[in-house]
């Protein structure tokens, strides 16, 4: 199962389109209401495949069935922990640049998630 998303920002508070557009994209995919974080055991890493499109970023995720994802912003950080990504996609999230987010660090977090961190610009 794949999904994909292509964000687009407008000309107001530009974190809260971030997250609003982010808490979407997962209900549109999973379907339910926001997930916790759950251990998702023997499945393939998730890959990602990011690209920009004008003044968009669109983002695709494969390799679940199901996804189990958390969602949170703390101050100029928004937080998505969803199921391990692969090499490669690491490489590509820390290799993102964009104006409206500084950087982005990925963790693993219990050998089978991933953690992708989006430090959000301050303008």
């Amino acid at each position: 199962m794949c999904f994909s998303y292509s964000l687009k920002f407008f000309p107001c508070r530009w974190s809260d389109n971030l997250i609003l557009v982010l808490k979407l994209l997962f209900v549109l995919i999973s379907g339910h209401e926001l997930a916790e974080a759950m251990p998702v055991k023997d499945k393939a890493p998730v890959q990602v495949d990011v690209e920009r499109v004008g003044d968009m970023t669109h983002v695709e995720f494969t390799g679940q069935k199901d996804w189990k994802y958390d969602l949170k912003k703390n101050g100029q950080t928004v937080e998505l922990t969803l199921p391990v990504l692969d090499q490669e996609s690491q490489d590509k999230f820390l290799e993102f640049t964009s104006l409206l987010i500084d950087k982005v660090e990925v963790t693993t977090e219990k050998a089978n998630r991933s953690k992708l961190s989006f430090f959000l610009s301050a303008a």
